[in-house]
């Protein structure tokens, strides 16, 4: 591919990650050049990406929320009396009991006189786990039978810096 040119893409899969849809190659997926079409301006050069660093414990919580998500796209999996699910996503036909349980939780934070609902997700919530448990003796829960009270808990009450990007958290330093 080059800059300046059209593609026609075809046989492409649609997913979804953190609640933005992309485009996936597959195998049978094909780009031909669409010869007929000409771009006469520069390509668009992405905005450096804002960083914000946010001290936990947050202000509060908006809600923590568990649920399934799909092995094939990732994408929550509606609840279901019934042993096997379809992902309205993508179509996968899968065990309720194979799907991943993963947790995210909305966290508000005051900064200045700004307002900020910021989302985190199982990987960071693993991580401010892994602090809170250093930080306090008394709390030492598994982190499989964290209930969303207790991660409630784990969130208002460790104490650490997160590093958040314009989509969501990218990384956890402990603080000393």
């Amino acid at each position: 591919m080059k800059s300046g040119s059209c593609y026609t893409i075809s046989n492409v899969a649609i997913k979804q990650f953190n609640g933005a849809k992309y485009l996936a190659l597959t195998k049978h997926s094909t780009i031909t050049e669409a010869k007929e079409l000409n771009i006469d301006r520069q390509d668009d050069i992405p905005d450096k990406t804002q960083e914000l660093k946010v001290q936990f414990p947050p202000d509060g919580i908006n809600y923590v929320q568990s649920y399934l998500s799909c092995n094939k796209c990732h994408s929550k999996v509606m609840l279901s009396d019934k042993k096997i699910i379809k992902c309205s996503e993508c179509g996968l036909m899968q065990l309720k009991s194979k799907c991943r349980n993963k947790i995210m939780a909305s966290i508000l934070t005051i900064i200045g006189e700004d307002t900020l609902s910021l989302n985190i997700f199982d990987d960071t919530i693993r991580k401010l786990y892994n602090i809170k448990t250093e930080q306090d003796d008394d709390f030492q829960k598994e982190f499989s039978d964290l209930d969303d009270d207790d991660i409630t808990e784990l969130i208002l009450t460790v104490e650490a810096t997160v590093v958040f990007n314009d989509k969501n958290a990218k990384e956890v330093i402990q603080s000393v």
